[in-house]
């Protein structure tokens, strides 16, 4: 099968594990007919920086209407080493229950992203991107923003 190759690209608001308000963006990112195609989204709520992140990626990946390889540059380490190392589909075929048997953090939200419509291939790299200093001082002005209002 033919995949269309799609890079995401992906920002988060806030780090860590503790719930709070935060905010994602996301730049989708593939060529038609020659041409970058990109698109974006971003949503704010109370969440944790791995939510965050993986809800970012399953707004994009639902945005990708072909089977695709998707790339994933995102600097959310248990999201990128995850998805690296193949560990939820590993998770999936275990009862979602981790290599230690505890239960998956999260799991309404992998089971998501594996689940999609299309049969993604997902691929993921903390390298940086063009689109990073954009990303973050939009972010930087959609709080300032909020905080305004």
């Amino acid at each position: 099968m033919d995949r269309t190759q799609v890079n995401v690209y992906i920002e988060v608001s806030i780090r860590g594990p503790a719930v709070r308000e935060g905010a994602y963006l996301y730049v989708l990112e593939y060529m038609l007919h020659d041409q970058p195609v990109t698109r974006c989204g971003y949503c704010r709520h109370e969440s944790t920086e791995n939510q965050l992140t993986l809800e970012a990626l399953i707004r994009a990946s639902e945005r990708v209407r072909k089977p695709a390889e998707i790339r994933v540059f995102t600097h959310c380490g248990y999201v990128f080493n995850a998805i690296r190392n193949g560990w939820p589909q590993e998770w999936k075929a275990a009862g979602w229950k981790t290599a230690k048997g505890k239960p998956v953090k999260n799991v309404e939200l992998w089971d998501r992203l594996l689940c999609g419509e299309q049969p993604h291939i997902f691929t993921a790299t903390e390298q940086d991107h063009s689109y990073r200093e954009w990303m973050l001082s939009e972010l930087e002005r959609k709080e300032k923003d909020h905080v305004g209002k």
